[in-house]
């Protein structure tokens, strides 16, 4: 996973700034509940994480030459086996969730366009998503594009209405070339695949942040059924606006080649649910069990799944010898599978789950209000689905866990309400952006966290939501997310050492999704602290009379 950090830091002492109001409330619970928390989560030990890893990490021993627990590795079937073998023994319902998701790899490609005063050889992207083909040497279309303008109002909008290509001709069999913006590179494709084009490139629509040089390069959608059957290709703005100024001196010919592979896997989550009889409210909590290529994983991920094994071990076993109230909602974990791969098994999971609900939750509020879409609504009539959303699903919250073992750590803690990263501009939340889910749900969350972590004495660091984890799946439908992770490939500031120690100008994990990422990458300490704070803060949702 990769994830930007925010230098702000929440000391151990530090105190929510806001008042109570602003902050969607304290986020505590009773005292009772706070010390049975707290009880529970300190049984959590460092040996038993320890010999956790070891089976863990073993298992990706037995992928063959490099140790991995890769999408579609022995060492991932056999370290999901043994999860499914160990909740069983606990109790749990334990199911798997099969999906399919697809992957993409670019192989050679070639672009030729002629008919300019001058030879011209185009600085190229194949859009990652395109569909492969040969497109032998056809007419170039040229749409109408804004030619930028410093200081000036500056919105182009071609390609993102069927008539723009109807004036342009006969599409059919021919290449089209296209400024990007107005409107999404998905509905520009749709409508030149609609027209029969041959072939798509895009140029950058050029603004102030730009270069004229930089090429167009953004990814096309994600989806099962893959949404490009043509090949599509960015360019800069500087050569896109040259073919466009001499669009009517000049025939363009144009000729393109992409070789790309393009194959559907299957694959599977791994669920476990310890259900409270006569409760149907849920609290789940996440990891990705797979590792990245060529790596053990370790840290990345098999600490997260070591974790909530670890905690679902003391609540079974010892949630009554230590006197912990009876449990008020169910319990769902979640091994996710393809997240190094693009989080796909938290995404198939989530739109099974919430897509039908939150599609009639919409179309109910439009039609209340009087409005076409959901883009239209204002950001409080987007509240209302969101409080829909909360008030409906039996999922109430989800929890994230992710490399929460990094050697050189921070305790790094989601900022479920913006209070710390809304400037950041890596942020997926805030104005103009995201909604997070409404009324407080978010820092509720968020400041059981910090709370934890105090009780340690420990500090932590507010994480910018840039929608770079699991989490960002059930952000989409309104449940409300919070999560921890403790540090990647980036590098730690002095900062940082000032409040977590360790190096600095280092990376968080220096083994972060290479094959050193094995046994003795993992930092027991911080692995420890970051399943007690887990802990502390699951046990208090599921044991608390309201969760919010």
């Amino acid at each position: 996973m990769s994830i930007r950090l925010n230098f702000k830091m929440y000391a151990a002492s530090a105190l929510c700034i806001s008042l109570l109001g602003a902050c969607g409330g304290s986020g505590g619970d009773s005292p009772a509940i706070s010390e049975q928390s707290q009880t529970l989560s300190k049984s959590i030990t460092e040996k038993d994480l320890s010999d956790e890893i070891a089976v863990v990490d073993s298992y990706a021993a037995q992928s063959g030459e490099v140790p991995t627990r890769e999408e579609g590795s022995t060492g991932l079937e056999e370290a999901r086996n043994y999860l499914a073998d160990e909740f069983e023994k606990l109790g749990f319902d334990v199911s798997e969730d099969p999906f399919s998701y697809r992957v993409w790899k670019e192989g050679t490609s070639s672009l030729d366009i002629t008919g300019l005063p001058q030879p011209t050889t185009f600085n190229y992207k194949v859009l990652e998503r395109s569909a492969g083909g040969i497109v032998a040497e056809t007419e170039l279309v040229v749409l109408d594009a804004t030619v930028y303008i410093p200081n000036t109002p500056f919105a182009p909008d071609h390609g993102c209405n069927i008539e723009d290509f109807q004036n342009a001709g006969v599409i059919k069999d021919k290449i089209v070339l296209v400024q990007a913006g107005g409107c999404t590179l998905e509905k520009k494709l749709t409508l030149a695949q609609d027209a029969e084009a041959a072939g798509l490139i895009v140029f950058k629509e050029k603004k102030d942040s730009f270069s004229d040089n930089e090429v167009f390069s953004e990814p096309l959608p994600y989806r099962l059924s893959p949404l490009a059957t043509i090949p599509v290709l960015g360019i800069s703005y500087q050569d896109g606006i040259n073919l466009y100024s001499y669009r009517n001196e000049n025939d363009f010919r144009a000729a393109v080649s992409v070789n790309v592979e393009d194959t559907l896997v299957e694959t599977k989550n791994l669920i476990a649910e310890l259900e409270v009889s006569g409760q149907n409210e849920v609290i789940m909590v996440g990891a990705h069990l797979d590792s990245a290529i060529d790596s053990p994983g370790a840290n990345n991920n098999g600490a997260s799944a070591v974790a909530l094994l670890s905690y679902a071990r003391v609540l079974v076993n010892k949630r009554e010898s230590l006197g912990i109230g009876r449990l008020k909602r169910n319990l769902r974990i979640a091994f996710w599978g393809a997240g190094e791969a693009g989080r796909y098994g938290s995404e198939s999971y989530a739109e099974k789950q919430f897509s039908s609900s939150y599609k009639n939750v919409v179309n109910k509020v439009l039609t209340e209000i009087g409005k076409a879409s959901y883009d239209a609504l204002s950001e409080q009539e987007k509240k209302i689905v969101s409080r829909r959303m909360q008030a409906g699903n039996s999922v109430k919250l989800y929890i994230d866990l992710d490399s929460i073992a990094s050697k050189n750590s921070i305790y790094g803690v989601y900022d479920g309400d913006l209070s710390s990263t809304s400037a950041n501009p890596n942020s997926a939340y805030g104005s103009q952006k995201l909604l997070i889910p409404t009324d407080g749900v978010q820092y509720h969350i968020e400041e059981k966290f910090r709370k934890a972590f105090v009780s340690m004495n420990k500090s932590i660091e507010p994480l910018v939501l840039d929608n770079k984890a699991d989490y960002k799946a059930f952000g989409q439908y309104q449940v409300p997310f919070g999560g921890l992770f403790s540090g990647g490939a980036g590098l730690k500031t002095q900062a940082q050492v000032d409040t977590f120690g360790g190096e600095p100008n280092q990376p968080f994990d220096p083994c972060h999704n290479k094959a050193c990422d094995g046994f003795d990458n993992v930092h027991l300490e911080t692995l420890q602290v970051n399943a007690q704070a887990m802990a502390e803060v699951v046990t208090s949702y599921l044991l608390s009379d309201n969760v919010f």
